[in-house]
């Protein structure tokens, strides 16, 4: 026996017939292979090692294995895997599974889906490619891809299984499924804090994935975590929360574990714990949600007014290009919104990005006025100017372009996305001490209305203009590097 398991545990992990020529008598050799192939037909594990002899399966995966094969058998039907990026998770559960189940479940029926159909196209080419493989043939002889139906968004095995893949959002109309693999239904931190996107991957979920689960069908759910209101968040906090089973790697120990201590990195070799430190010191509320798994509400406090440093335009990198963003709003109303303008610039040092914001001004004018104070500036500054033209702004949009196309680009933004999702990206480098306030530029107290703004943003009934033009220059930032060079010396007084 003690023979027979240490043949096996050599061959899982290395998988060559070279290694099993070594160790095991040429008498002994037909009957281990059989005894083999009978593992890698009814463990995931072994399959793994079977499909990928490179890989060094660790404690955590093991782990992962062993809830997939009870999603196999049927003993779990509801599995929710959270796990920090880079761990290994598509691989399992989007890769493997699919060809593991089809061996297992030779009619059984695939849903795969992730947040872009190329995602899931991607999964779906290489379970097939596994199911095609020598070594896949070898443990699963009766299962082959059908020579009708081979294409990589939908293909069939000979014994009537089949897998289709879809991205989020992707009809399934008329397809049913034994097993349904969602891996990260949100593609980034946007969409996590869009309120939009949420509902319609939930709805997504509810009204259109569970209705294509056959009777007794299984669902695994794999997700990098984003936001508490999330799929995982709103299954979890439903009123069905109890059925799923859950599969949480925080990738440092939160408290002490079988494998490990508190503190303890998951994947050492892969991600050390000095590297995740940084990586928490970076950004914090990223980390805690897609590294540790545990995102958390900032209370409607996205901006914070310590997170900013305020300096003085000498102490800003010379040589910078500028994006100048206007935040239209032609009224002048008591309460309605400003027209709002700041410029800012990306600086890159070592790989890091520091953001600076300067020349900023609000004011509630008439449709003339609002239009001089723009004009002035950007005949002055000769800088990249973009603009939001929505909802009747786009003929003022076109009287800055006719005005300043002989001295300045201008473009044209029409948001598709909510103003807090458009302030994300920029807002993490805020939260990393990225971001600097340049003050003695622009109208007199911008810089306190700024940071007035931040720490309200977003809430209703509270002017945010500022915040927004702020995005609109970091979307002309990252859109080109055509913007111009900025010179001090031609700064303008708003009047």
């Amino acid at each position: 026996m003690k023979t027979q398991h240490e043949t096996e545990r050599r061959l899982c992990d290395t998988a060559t017939d070279r290694t099993l020529a070594d160790v095991v008598p040429a008498e002994h050799m037909d009957a281990l292979q059989l005894a083999l192939r009978a593992a890698g037909r009814s463990c995931m594990a072994k399959f793994t090692r079977a499909m990928r002899p490179e890989y060094k399966i660790t404690w955590f995966q093991a782990d992962l294995c062993a809830a997939l094969d009870d999603v196999v058998s049927g003993a779990c039907r509801r599995l929710i895997v959270t796990m920090p990026p880079g761990h290994g998770k598509s691989e399992y559960c989007s890769r493997l599974l699919p060809a593991y189940f089809v061996g297992r479940n030779p009619t059984g029926k695939i849903i795969l889906t992730s947040y872009g159909a190329d995602l899931a196209r991607d999964a779906s080419r290489d379970a097939r490619a596994i199911v095609q493989s020598d070594r896949y043939r070898w443990l699963f002889p009766e299962t082959e891809v059908s020579a009708d139906s081979s294409a990589i968004e939908r293909w069939g095995t000979t014994g009537g299984g089949s897998v289709v893949a879809q991205g989020v959002g992707g009809a399934i109309t008329g397809r049913r499924a034994d097993l349904i693999v969602v891996d990260d239904p949100l593609k980034d931190r946007e969409e996590a804090e869009s309120k939009a996107a949420l509902d319609s991957c939930w709805n997504y979920f509810t009204g259109t994935l569970m209705t294509r689960l056959l009777p007794g069908g299984r669902i695994v759910v794999i997700m990098t975590r984003w936001s508490p209101k999330d799929l995982v968040g709103r299954l979890l906090g439903g009123p069905r929360a109890a059925e799923w089973r859950v599969l949480h790697f925080p990738a440092v120990a939160e408290d002490g574990e079988m494998w490990r201590n508190k503190g303890d990195a998951l994947w050492p070799e892969r991600y050390p714990s000095e590297e995740l430190a940084r990586m928490r010191e970076m950004s914090p509320y990223d980390f805690e949600s897609l590294y540790q798994g545990r995102p958390y509400n900032r209370g409607g406090q996205y901006l914070k007014r310590e997170w900013f440093e305020v300096i003085s335009a000498r102490d800003v990198p010379p040589g910078l290009r500028w994006v100048r963003g206007v935040d239209l709003a032609v009224s002048i109303k008591k309460r309605a919104d400003q027209t709002a303008s700041v410029r800012m610039a990306r600086h890159l040092d070592g790989g890091i990005e520091t953001f600076y914001i300067a020349g900023g001004w609000a004011r509630r004018e008439e449709w003339p006025t609002t239009r001089r104070i723009i004009t002035e500036r950007a005949k002055a500054e000769r800088i990249k100017l973009v603009v939001e033209a929505v909802a009747g702004f786009d003929v003022a949009f076109r009287e800055l372009a006719a005005e300043l196309g002989s001295c300045c680009q201008v473009v044209k933004v029409s948001p598709t996305r909510d103003k807090l999702a458009r302030a994300l990206p920029w807002i993490a480098a805020a939260e990393s001490r990225r971001v600097a306030l340049v003050s003695g530029d622009g109208s007199a107290g911008w810089v306190d209305e700024f940071l007035a703004q931040a720490e309200a943003f977003p809430s209703s009934g509270v002017h945010d203009d500022l915040i927004d033009a702020a995005s609109l220059a970091y979307e002309g930032l990252k859109a080109s590097g055509m913007s111009m060079l900025w010179d001090p010396r031609y700064a303008v007084a708003v009047s």
